[in-house]
């Protein structure tokens, strides 16, 4: 019996933590309207440089916390047609997995990895970062339901392949 078979049964799906997620939406969306309240009732002409800027940085990164969380990838999906990337306020994105040509590690600040596909007859990519919950599976998931994709060392050395029964 082979130890990894519960990692190839589908179809799967992957989500962000909902706590974290909205919880961070709320907070957000609470700072801003604090934010807004403070500049228009408490600041005057009187108002010391330090509290007519405080209100604005903290409207900006809250701003800043609001757009991460609306716009980065919420749920993965993955069945034995396509891999299917959603978000809160952005369009899902299905790729088949012949689609996939690519994937590779992205050695920048933000660790990750590139999917590179083709939609429409044009190539793209995307991004999806280490940071979301279960990535090494969903990488295996990838290598094992697209396996005719090219993949860098590293992915590669993440990858488990399960052995034919028959060999």
């Amino acid at each position: 019996m082979n130890p990894y078979e519960d990692l190839y049964q589908l179809p799967k799906k992957f989500v962000f933590p909902r706590f974290s997620r909205y919880f961070a939406l709320s907070m957000s969306i609470l700072l801003i309207l604090y934010s807004i309240f403070v500049i228009f009732t408490k600041l005057n002409e009187d108002s010391s440089a330090f509290m007519k800027i405080v209100p604005f940085l903290i409207a900006f990164l809250a701003l800043d916390s609001l757009s991460r969380n609306l716009f980065s990838l919420n749920s993965v999906h993955i069945n034995d047609q396509q891999l299917e990337l959603a978000f809160l306020a952005k369009k899902k994105i299905t790729i088949p997995w012949l689609r996939i040509s690519k994937m590779e590690l992205y050695k920048g600040k933000a660790k990750g990895f590139y999917i590179f596909f083709t939609e429409n007859g044009e190539e793209k990519k995307h991004f999806l970062t280490m940071q979301f919950p279960k990535m090494v599976e969903i990488i295996n998931l990838i290598v094992y339901l697209a396996p005719h994709a090219e993949y860098d060392e590293f992915i590669k050395s993440l990858a488990i392949i399960p052995k034919n029964e028959e060999n």
